[in-house]
């Protein structure tokens, strides 16, 4: 799909903010290191899994660190960005970059710090966030994010159409 005449940008997202589509999806995150209450040392944290390309397809700006890349995929090492808030409240003097997290049990590399984002609707306060690449944490439920140069509903048979020829099952 990036690659159509009038496309911008294309990412996918397990889940896209503001949809209702489970902003409460939450994954186990553990903090080594840090002296934390024992009652944080281990959080249920919402997350979502995203592709390269997805902050800026929604205009979330990366502060700190890099985005997801292509380089980040199944072999690798594994990698998260989090949000402001959760660097805020568990790495109170910045510093989370190149921290490791667990998640899931698995150790994870801190990549990058993105600004809070709305999740389930406008007005919310921000909570702490975790963003995981797709390809090191796949999954079966995708949502194609395109932004286009005009008419997004005159580009829709060509991204279907491209959709239909990369995976036509």
């Amino acid at each position: 799909a990036a690659a159509l005449p009038g496309i911008r940008r294309a990412a996918l997202a397990q889940r896209i903010p503001l949809s209702g589509s489970g902003g409460g999806a939450t994954v186990a995150v553990e903090f080594p290191g840090l002296k934390l209450p024992e009652n944080e040392r281990r959080a249920g944290l919402k997350y979502n899994r995203v592709s390269p390309g997805y902050f800026e397809a929604m205009g979330t700006r990366i502060l700190r660190g890099r985005g997801f890349t292509e380089s980040d995929h199944a072999r690798a090492q594994r990698v998260a960005l989090i949000s402001e808030t959760l660097e805020r409240r568990y790495f109170p003097d910045g510093g989370a970059l190149d921290r490791s997290l667990l998640i899931e049990g698995h150790e994870t590399r801190i990549a990058g710090v993105v600004e809070d984002a709305r999740i389930n609707w406008n007005h919310e306060r921000p909570e702490p966030f975790v963003y995981l690449p797709f390809a090191q944490r796949s999954s079966g439920d995708a949502t194609l994010i395109v932004e286009s140069d005009g008419d997004p509903a005159a580009l829709a048979p060509s991204v279907k159409a491209a959709i239909h020829e990369s995976a036509p099952g």
